[in-house]
């Protein structure tokens, strides 16, 4: 029987941890508000508040997988999750909050408590990646592998694990998989260990924690049997496929087909019906609340202020580009003087076009606030890849690579590129290939909380303005 390594015990410390610094966030942020430990009123409902905290973070951080490491992950990667789970975490706190109608629980203090939290959190969660990493590079906390193959794909993985020595991984060696001929490695570096009729036998004797097996097409009876020896005594198993074209860039996605594994190229969390259902209700409540908010308030204004400053319609429509590259018309503020070069030529910095009206309308955001009418109407969605005039779909779809990938997904009135710098002008090829990366990425990696940090930095944007904005 096996003996459990320190790493089996990760998600408990890990835990253990994360409740500490709830409970020091927690202190520190009722000195912070009250100027002492004691909080004011009752305390009745800070108990109850106090009593769910630790709970629901467990289950949504659980739920979010921050407790399921994987020894390739970067901290940084990490980071992101712990921020996302935050996010969704207090937003559910503030829900119970006003469920529950905790009315003496100050909202500052929950403010203070998510700050002091995430602070903790992260600094907790970057002291013990690092020592862990400093643990395995003094051969700490190792796996023991094996790899089954000697071609270039085969020889790139066993270098990887063999130098980062901070992933915990210990290689003894690889395997000719063809019995027929001694075939060696194509780095001479790579410790042959045997051919297939040596590798069970192999692992009888040694203690090796996982088997990273090359996919082949001749060894199909020695695939089957190794597999079933490995899950047999304890040994994770590990396919490495192999497509004949490079794949970098891209995130794999495998299912399972009645057993039969298919690789998709790129995993699309969209494509799931719950996802797209969530997504859907989120986009349609939030829009039907921004209309009702934004109508009174902010149309009537904007309306009036572009019919006083230029001749011409109040709104803009433009036939885009949208999910699976189906056209719709696309309504935004008119901010430029009416052309014959809007459906053509792309706005740049200082354009003779936009009028002074527009230039604000621009910088705010505000120019695209009649787009949630296109979100209710299912053409776009709150957050997604930015809609482009057909003009350059057509154009960058032959210039940029993979142009089209941000495709398979509903436009957004606002999204990932936009607030990370990518918004604006595109002078070069370059400049649409980099927020072509950010929009495939998005379509990736999409999840709810991404969708509402992608907001707060949009009104981020809008309130202090972007510089990219034109």
């Amino acid at each position: 029987m096996k003996k459990q390594g320190l790493s089996y015990y990760f998600p408990l410390i890990i835990g253990a941890l994360d409740v500490l610094a709830l409970g020091l966030a927690i202190l520190l942020a009722t000195i912070t508000r009250f100027g002492k430990i004691q909080n004011q009123g009752s305390g009745g409902e800070y108990f109850d508040f106090l009593a769910l905290a630790p709970i629901i973070w467990l289950l949504i951080a659980s739920q979010n997988e921050l407790y399921s490491l994987v020894r390739i992950d970067s901290i940084d990667k990490q980071i992101r999750k712990i921020i996302y789970t935050l996010l969704l975490y207090f937003g559910l706190m503030f829900l119970v909050i006003v469920v529950l109608d905790f009315d003496e629980i100050s909202r500052l203090w929950v403010f203070y408590l998510s700050l002091y939290f995430l602070i903790l959190l992260v600094t907790f969660r970057t002291v013990f990646h690092k020592t862990n990493i400093a643990y395995r590079q003094k051969g700490g906390n190792f796996r023991r592998v094996v790899v089954v193959g000697n071609d270039k794909v085969s020889a790139t993985l066993y270098n990887f694990l063999e130098k980062n020595l901070a992933l915990g991984y210990k290689v003894d060696g690889y395997f000719n998989p063809t019995t027929a001929y001694f075939k060696p490695g194509v780095t001479p570096n790579m410790n042959f260990l045997g051919d297939a009729e040596t590798i069970m036998s192999y692992l009888e004797t040694n203690k090796v924690d996982e088997v990273f097996w090359k996919v082949g097409q001749d060894e199909d009876e020695l695939l089957k049997e190794l597999i079933d020896y490995c899950e047999n005594n304890l040994i994770r198993f590990k396919l490495i496929p192999y497509f004949g074209v490079p794949i970098s860039g891209r995130q794999p996605n495998i299912d399972s087909y009645r057993g039969i594994p298919v690789v998709t190229l790129r995993k699309e969390p969209l494509q799931l019906p719950l996802n797209k259902l969530f997504k859907r209700i989120f986009d349609v409540i939030f829009s039907l609340l921004a209309l009702i908010v934004l109508t009174p308030l902010i149309f009537p204004w904007v309306a009036m202020a572009i019919k006083l400053n230029s001749k011409g319609p109040i709104f803009f429509k433009q036939l885009r580009s949208g999910e699976n590259n189906m056209q719709f018309w696309c309504y935004k503020f008119r901010t430029m003087a009416v052309n014959e070069l809007s459906d053509k030529l792309q706005a740049t910095k200082n354009d003779a076009r936009i009028t002074r009206v527009g230039k604000f309308l621009r910088k705010s955001n505000f120019d695209e606030l009649p787009q949630f009418f296109n979100v209710l109407r299912g053409e776009m969605s709150v957050v997604g890849p930015r809609p482009h005039m057909l003009k350059h779909t057509e154009d960058y779809s032959k210039l940029v690579s993979k142009f089209l990938v941000r495709h398979f997904a509903k436009p957004g009135i606002t999204g990932w590129a936009q607030v990370t710098g990518h918004r604006g002008e595109t002078n070069e090829v370059s400049d649409m290939q980099k927020r072509v990366e950010a929009d495939i990425w998005y379509v990736e990696n999409w999840s709810f909380v991404l969708d509402i940090r992608i907001i707060f930095m949009t009104v981020r944007n809008m309130i202090v303005g972007d510089e990219n904005a034109v």
